[in-house]
């Protein structure tokens, strides 16, 4: 029997210590490290924890041995101050002793005869799954970083599931080892669907920054192109100006005024290459702006752009191109489905607020699911991901996002106070 109970605690100390793990990364920024290491020092901190809890039967050297691997684990494999990692390890092992604590309070003053404490110490950690998971969904601003809905839910259902199946297995006819070894397959299964869950969800946030790093490079080589081509213009009509000049100073002396300013506006047309909408020296705006709305003007669009900007970068560009990005893409949707296209662009920045206001044309049809703005995207599951993500950068500095439509108009007005981002 010993054999058994050794391999099912060991099991729930490995599912314990992943708990705590994932509030911790919550919290913390991970470093870039290999995975070999990363486990390493995981294995490190189990066995030794696991060991104090197997050997001394003591809740205090086990906790303490846990805070203890838990810091040692911010420290070697997380981003940020002493204090704040010995922080979130010390609130991390505070969920666990509360939940536990909370477990046998509820079992002890309940009716129910709890023989073994196997079952109070499922309880407590598949509770504290539960709440990993509840606040993982509250307080993850990153979309990309969540699981949809559905899957919350099933690993609730999991857990809650996992609670029953083993108060049956332990009031069961079963032998001790049986039981004990009943328990750990149920650990072991929730162990790696929970680690399933957690990969699949970090693969689909790397591939959807990914995703957004492709279109931001090919924004940029549009813009080298655009500023390439104005650049070659420029030194065409720099080869010819003292022509250009002598055939104006000829209308003019001549009193053609006509003919100088139509010659003049086709000298202005020439150095303007015809896919430069934005030219304000600020690369991730012009990048952004000139590659989108190449494809707006191209289908007959009326361009009305008002830009006032600094040079310098005012958000990181992955944010920028997320509101951007989204708003025109949305607006090209809309402009396709009128005759008479038109879309407003306006920027402007002043004393650390960013004001960005897209307006275009659209149908007069609002789609909406539980006060959600939805697109007209062919794939159902894209509906209102642009513009939820648009709210999210939004939050993350403290801004405001106003969404307004007429019958012809639909207008999305944005302030973001760049000094006062959220981390």
């Amino acid at each position: 029997m010993e054999i058994y109970d050794a391999i099912f605690s060991a099991i729930l100390n490995i599912l314990g210590l992943y708990v705590n793990v994932r509030i911790m990364k919550l919290f913390l920024q991970r470093k870039t490290i290999q995975h070999k290491a990363l486990y390493l020092v995981y294995a490190l901190v189990w066995i030794c924890n696991w060991d104090i809890y197997y050997q001394l039967q003591t809740i205090i050297l086990t906790s303490l041995s846990m805070y203890i691997g838990l810091c040692l684990i911010a420290v070697l494999l997380y981003e940020g101050s002493m204090i704040s990692k010995a922080a979130v390890a010390a609130a991390s092992l505070a969920i666990n002793i509360i939940c536990e604590d909370l477990v046998w309070r509820i079992l002890n003053s309940s009716r129910l005869q709890i023989e073994s404490a196997a079952i109070g110490s499922i309880c407590s950690v598949f509770i504290e799954l539960m709440l990993l998971v509840l606040i993982e969904r509250a307080f993850k601003l990153d979309k990309n970083s969540r699981m949809p809905s559905g899957s919350y839910l099933n690993m609730i259902l999991l857990s809650l599931g996992t609670i029953v199946v083993s108060e049956i297995i332990l009031n069961g006819k079963a032998t001790e080892p049986a039981q004990m070894i009943g328990l750990s397959i149920l650990c072991l299964m929730n162990l790696t669907t929970y680690y399933l869950y957690e990969r699949v969800t970090d693969a689909y946030r790397e591939n959807t920054e990914r995703t957004a790093m492709k279109q931001q490079i090919e924004m940029y080589s549009n813009q080298f192109t655009i500023i390439q081509q104005s650049q070659e213009h420029i030194r065409s009509m720099r080869h010819d100006i003292k022509n250009h000049l002598l055939l104006l100073r000829i209308y003019l002396q001549n009193q053609k005024y006509d003919q100088a300013e139509t010659y003049l506006q086709e000298m202005q047309q020439k150095i303007t290459f015809d896919r430069e909408y934005a030219k304000t020296g600020n690369l991730e705006v012009d990048s952004i702006l000139n590659y989108k709305l190449t494809h707006i003007h191209a289908i007959g669009t009326e361009l009305n752009i008002k830009i006032n900007i600094p040079d310098w970068t005012l958000i990181p560009a992955m944010d920028l191109n997320t509101i951007l990005g989204n708003l025109l893409d949305n607006a090209d949707e809309a402009l396709q489905h009128v005759e008479k296209r038109i879309l407003q662009v306006i920027i402007n920045y002043n004393k650390g607020v960013l004001y960005i206001g897209i307006y275009n044309s659209f149908d007069g049809i609002v789609k909406k699911h539980k006060n959600q703005f939805l697109s007209l995207k062919s794939e159902q599951r894209e509906h209102g991901i642009g513009l939820s993500n648009v709210e999210q950068i939004v939050k993350k500095y403290g801004g405001t996002l106003s969404i307004d439509y007429s019958t012809e108009m639909f207008k999305v007005d944005i302030l973001l106070y760049t000094n006062h981002m959220k981390s």
